[in-house]
């Protein structure tokens, strides 16, 4: 294992963010999101603009983004259906190049650091993805969609 992450003395917590960081899963979210959408919605007008907002605001959770254009039956509908695109997607996702080498390198050569995954994806999307890594012990908490990025903070 090539050695080359060099931390300042001091640092406690290192926040990572997880997708697009740990796992490249940008694309594809979009992708899942816009057709959990069109699925139970035909307004494209209504379409465009929810997916507009719902990418524009990845630090907000689902939820909130979502109901700012659909009543609550219609965002746990669109939500169920987009966690089990992520959860399949998931299944077979890999870490992104880089980033299991540099947890795996931070938590041998500074242990007292706390590593966090900052995100507004489910809780359990991200614990299941890291079970399968078996890296789910790596990380002092997982900071998820029951509150925004800024407020984890």
């Amino acid at each position: 294992m090539k050695e080359f992450i060099k931390i300042p003395y001091g640092i406690r917590k290192i926040f990572l963010d997880f997708d697009g960081v740990l796992v490249d899963s940008n694309k594809f979210k979009e992708i899942a999101i816009e057709k959990s959408i069109k699925f139970y919605e035909k307004d494209l007008n209504i379409v465009n603009k929810s997916l507009e907002f719902f990418n524009a605001n990845a630090g907000i959770g689902r939820k909130v983004k979502l109901i700012k254009f659909f009543n609550e039956e219609k965002v746990d509908l669109i939500m169920k259906k987009y966690t089990n695109y992520c959860k399949k997607y998931l299944l077979q996702a890999s870490f992104t190049e880089g980033s299991e080498n540099f947890i795996i390198q931070i938590k041998k050569k500074y242990p007292e650091i706390s590593l966090y995954i900052l995100s507004g994806a489910e809780k359990d999307e991200i614990f299941d993805f890291l079970k399968r890594k078996n890296f789910q012990n790596k990380f002092t908490d997982l900071l998820c969609s029951e509150k925004s990025k800024f407020q984890h903070l």
